[in-house]
């Protein structure tokens, strides 16, 4: 179980989609907030200031569990506001697709993080049959279809840009933008 209290500022974050070479499992972190209830997350961390989002991904899986990485290409952007132990949140996760390159790491265990040993990386069904919730919200989505990590990557998300304008309480409308 975590106490952790996250900054009140927006926060941005790389995580990484590592499928498992032989299940097709995720490999993700399991936390429990402060009331016991358990979720998951794929590993990441904070991106630093100067530090693009593949070299945070390489230093957050060597601190927290002492992992070699390959970082792919980029998969996905999300925005993820929420609330978490009380605190209100606010990220952008930046998802990238990768792969451990010591094959230890493949092995059906929990992968204790060295700084914080009551969280762990554990392998999930990638259809989510263990029903523990996955986050951020949006994930799961992106992770519909068969094999969608061992997939050449979609066109670009920034080739064609959608934004919502608000047009007054509660209503919308879609724009269409190009970079």
């Amino acid at each position: 179980m975590t106490h952790y209290v996250p900054p009140a500022r927006i926060r941005v974050i790389a995580v990484a989609l590592i499928e498992h070479p032989s299940s097709g499992a995720l490999f993700v972190a399991e936390f429990a907030d402060r009331d016991g209830r358990v979720f998951h997350r794929p590993c990441g961390g904070g991106v630093e200031f100067g530090e693009t989002a593949a070299q945070a991904l390489q230093r957050e899986f060597d601190e927290e569990f002492g992992a070699a990485m390959e970082v792919g290409d980029r998969f996905a952007a999300l925005e993820s506001i929420f609330e978490f132990n009380g605190a209100p949140c606010h990220e952008i996760v930046l998802v990238h697709r990768a792969r451990f390159l010591d094959p230890a790491f493949h092995e059906d265990r929990r992968y204790p993080v060295r700084a914080a040993p009551h969280d762990t990386g554990v392998w999930r069904p990638l259809n989510g049959a263990d029903g523990i919730p996955l986050y951020p919200v949006g994930m799961a989505a992106l992770l519909t279809g068969s094999q969608v990590l061992s997939r050449p990557g979609p066109p670009s998300p920034f080739s064609r840009v959608a934004r919502t304008a608000r047009r007054g309480p509660g209503t919308s409308r879609l724009l269409d933008g190009r970079c």
